[in-house]
């Protein structure tokens, strides 16, 4: 349950691509290539696994040979999961991006950009739910009170519930208003439907995205 670890190594590649960014524009806006882009986006993830790397050091920095084998058959359990995790997580993503290529056949490329906007908004709203999610999951895994277990996860689902319907009225007040029509231009003004429309799933999948990391950690 090494949270501090986790979350510098998650905020490392973005925040490294964003300085590279910066630091592109300071020197020259016409800088700012594909080319460029694309290195700036290789090197923050390189940074990422060389700060993995040293963590990993300083936590294994004697190796017996027993400990290996217990690496090891861990190493074994963790990527046989790992596998099935990621499948679910491809699978998802495709599920999500399914979405864009429907939208695009049926209604054209303009529509495509407004549920492209509204679904980036839409998953603004989950990164609570994500963050808790990925904390619930050590947690539940490492205790052994089952009771205890069940009780923290609904504890922090309740939460997460509540901070995002309040996030969500905020976004849908702002969409109601001319906010989002001065971000995003007049053209822009159709994703306030959509918004209201997508609402109640935003809300009861945040909940559901929690409980989902309680039951994985349950294995």
């Amino acid at each position: 349950q090494r949270f501090k670890e986790f979350g510098l190594l998650t905020i490392a590649p973005p925040a490294t691509l964003l300085a590279a960014l910066i630091l592109l524009y300071a020197i020259d806006t016409k800088s700012i290539t594909l080319e460029n882009i694309t290195y700036s986006f290789a090197g923050a993830y390189i940074a990422s696994t060389i700060t993995a790397a040293i963590f990993f050091k300083r936590e294994f920095n004697e190796f017996s040979a027993s400990r290996f084998r217990s690496y090891r058959d861990c190493a074994q359990s963790i990527i046989s999961y790992g596998l099935k995790a990621h499948l679910a997580n491809v699978l998802s993503v495709l599920n999500y991006r399914l979405n864009y290529y429907i939208i695009l056949a049926l209604g054209g490329s303009s529509n495509l950009g407004l549920f492209a906007v509204t679904a980036s908004l839409c998953e603004a709203l989950w990164m609570l739910s994500s963050a808790a999610g990925t904390i619930v999951f050590p947690l539940v895994a490492a205790n052994k009170d089952s009771g205890e277990s069940t009780k923290i996860s609904l504890q922090v689902a309740r939460w997460v519930f509540y901070l995002t319907s309040i996030a969500t009225v905020i976004l849908l007040i702002a969409a109601s208003s001319d906010i989002l029509i001065s971000l995003f231009s007049e053209k822009f003004s159709p994703i306030s439907t959509a918004l209201y429309v997508l609402s109640p799933g935003i809300i009861s999948l945040s909940f559901a995205r929690v409980l989902a990391n309680d039951i994985a950690g349950r294995g």
